[in-house]
């Protein structure tokens, strides 16, 4: 998992580079691309881990509904406890994208153009970018 997490943050952010680069004008509005790389990554984790761990919650959830005590996907086994964590893991993860003003519709990219138009939008209606 963790390669492949490493692999696809290397290939957004050198293809986020590459279309600044190509298209300045375009991306004039970026003035900090550490924040978006930040972002991008946070994106990648999201999609890669919390989203499928709390589809496991879910289907745990529902499984513990209908009397199953525990629940295996692959390696990993759930039960109560573990469950209690998955909660906990999206009650903590929902927390940062609040503090940060971040929302999951952006970390749903499915390219790196796409999210860049949904940055631009979710920046020009807010505050902290207008300040410049």
């Amino acid at each position: 998992m963790r390669e492949e997490i490493v692999s696809d943050y290397s290939w957004e952010i050198s293809y986020l580079r590459s279309i600044i680069a190509k298209h300045p004008d375009k991306y004039s509005w970026i003035k900090d691309v550490g924040i978006i790389e930040d972002l991008l990554f946070l994106g990648i984790f999201y999609r890669k881990v919390v989203s499928p761990l709390l589809g496991t919650r879910d289907f745990t959830r529902y499984a513990m509904k209908n009397g199953v005590s525990q629940v295996q996907i692959g390696r990993l086994k759930v039960d109560a406890v573990k469950l209690r964590h998955l909660y906990t893991l999206d009650k903590d993860f929902q927390e940062l994208l609040r503090k940060f003003n971040i929302p999951l519709t952006l970390l749903n990219y499915s390219s790196v153009e796409g999210f860049l138009g949904s940055l631009r939008e979710h920046w020009d209606n807010h505050e902290y970018t207008k300040s410049e």
